[in-house]
């Protein structure tokens, strides 16, 4: 069966419906009305609604930078991988999906707001190449990281980027060498 392709009568995004599913959702929430003359907003209620919703700043709350960008295993990683990288690629860490991923939709793509530890980029065009998650404990025994992983993997194998999983006890167990010929061979398989 074929889906039809509409336009949604609010935003006027590409649907599958005449309102999209956001836009059903605003509606839920009173922010957007009908009129006589067609969908009107309620701009009161938007910024009443956001101010409760949404705090881009929180003053409640201490902020204060962190020690250091990466973990200490993910220090380990990037060096070992940094000193031995052919100087056609550039290795950089927390790559925000958002960053390197694009959807079909103007929406808000929450599913995409998941950092990598690492992206290997083509040096001078910072075309993605090679993501690189490494994984500790929590990774196998938390539902939620387990869920998020499940995702970015999905998210990745469409987008056809290729992941290496490396866990941190690997780290610990084989040599810088060993590790870093795990990246290479993947490296070797995609330039192929």
């Amino acid at each position: 069966m074929e889906n039809k392709i509409y336009f949604c009568q609010i935003c006027k995004n590409i649907s599958n419906t005449i309102i999209c599913s956001n836009c059903k959702k605003l509606i839920k929430k009173n922010i957007f009305y009908n009129t006589e003359f067609g969908w009107g907003i309620d701009t009161d209620l938007i910024l009443k609604k956001t101010s409760q919703e949404i705090n881009f700043y929180n003053p409640q709350k201490t902020y204060k930078l962190k020690h250091s960008l990466l973990t200490e295993y993910e220090q380990i990683l990037y060096e070992t991988i940094n000193d031995k990288l052919d100087k056609k690629y550039i290795i950089l860490p927390q790559i925000n999906l958002q960053t390197i991923i694009e959807t079909n939709t103007n929406h808000r793509n929450n599913e995409l707001y998941r950092n990598l530890d690492f992206c290997i980029f083509e040096r001078g065009t910072f075309k993605p190449i090679l993501a690189i998650e490494l994984n500790g404990k929590n990774h196998k025994i938390n539902t939620y990281t387990m869920q998020r992983d499940i995702s970015v993997k999905k998210i990745l194998n469409q987008a056809k980027l290729p992941l290496i999983i490396i866990e941190n006890k690997e780290l610990e167990q084989k040599n810088s060498v060993e590790i870093f010929n795990i990246i290479q061979q993947k490296l070797n398989i995609i330039k192929n």
